[in-house]
């Protein structure tokens, strides 16, 4: 089933919507095939529309006030997360397998993440709304298959994610200039650049991943697919042969990825300087020679200061010297 920009069902072949006008926005497809996906891998499916979307300019505006609500309510979700996930991970070590229950509700969690980030960040134009249940109106889709992992790559999960956890902070780090350009031109346009919108899908769909991975609903690494999918590429240039969940990406795309690949990795090493520039000018400062008054004891007062200044009986005071 195809559905416009604002969600009205349309005929496979409609360039229009009849109810409101508005171009096909993303095909929709049975949900309860996701267990069935041609996937030996196991990697995560994210269904996500790259082409960008009618936004209210007055939404694009005031787009932080309007997710605020959601962040609060997840933030509550994600400690609710973070208790299941160590039931999860005594479960796989024993078992290689998470709950049924939890592996649903952890699955819930990381689709609505994935539809928050997307709206946030200007890549959808619907109010995601609060729902941990996978839907077919969702304008991401997260498909997450379940089945056995290994045990070792359990128990040294945190070690074998921190490639992952390094390349999520440069992006991080680096995605704020693709995002304010996306902003500005939302703004004034109603609408993003296909390539930014397609890197910044693409940098969800890393970090929807990374987290997967985390939180033991994968066994596979994050990285495929970070500049496009191959098997995309070379099946057709008809889109209808091409499952939703694999992504081919403009060229523009690829090197805004790029860019904000270099652009984090300088940010990232600045912040690392800067900080390391402010503890060590605290360890200097804790180490250098100081000057104490105090007044002169013989007088019967007693008083210390790191400034000059005058006792209480009008006598001058003592300077000295200390040090580390």
């Amino acid at each position: 089933m195809l559905l416009c920009e604002n969600n009205h069902e349309m005929e496979a072949d409609s360039k229009f919507c009849p109810s409101c006008g508005t171009r096909p926005a993303f095909q929709t497809f049975e949900l309860e095939a996701q267990t069935h996906i041609d996937n030996p891998q196991r990697d995560v499916k994210i269904v996500m529309d790259l082409e960008p979307v009618s936004q209210s300019r007055l939404s694009v505006i005031f787009r932080f006030f309007l997710v605020l609500p959601l962040l609060v309510l997840i933030y509550f979700v994600n400690i609710a997360v973070q208790m299941v996930t160590i039931v999860s991970w005594f479960s796989a070590l024993f078992t290689k397998r998470i709950p049924e229950g939890i592996h649903k509700f952890v699955a819930g969690y990381l689709n609505l993440q994935a539809n928050l980030a997307a709206y946030t960040f200007l890549l959808t134009a619907k109010w995601p709304g609060f729902n941990l249940a996978l839907s077919e109106k969702d304008q991401v889709k997260v498909l997450v298959p379940q089945g056995d992992l290994n045990r070792a790559a359990v128990f040294f999960r945190i070690i074998l994610g921190l490639p992952a956890i390094l390349l999520n902070g440069i992006f991080a780090f680096g995605s704020w200039l693709m995002h304010l350009i996306m902003w500005i031109s939302a703004s004034f346009t109603g609408h993003t650049p296909r390539g930014l919108h397609q890197a910044s899908a693409s940098i969800i769909r890393l970090q929807t991943r990374t987290l997967a991975y985390f939180l033991l609903l994968t066994p596979e690494q994050p990285w495929t697919g970070m500049f496009g999918d191959r098997r995309a590429e070379v099946i057709s240039e008809d889109s209808s042969s091409t499952p939703p969940w694999e992504w081919t990406l403009v060229k523009s795309a690829r090197r805004w990825l790029a860019v904000t690949l270099v652009v984090g990795i300088v940010s990232y090493v600045g912040y690392i300087l800067l900080i390391g520039q402010v503890i060590a000018a605290a360890v200097n400062q804790n180490t250098e020679i100081s000057a104490i008054y105090v007044c002169d004891d013989a007088t019967g007062s007693f008083e210390v200061s790191l400034g000059s200044f005058t006792c209480e009986d009008g006598s001058h005071t003592v300077k000295e010297v200390v040090g580390p």
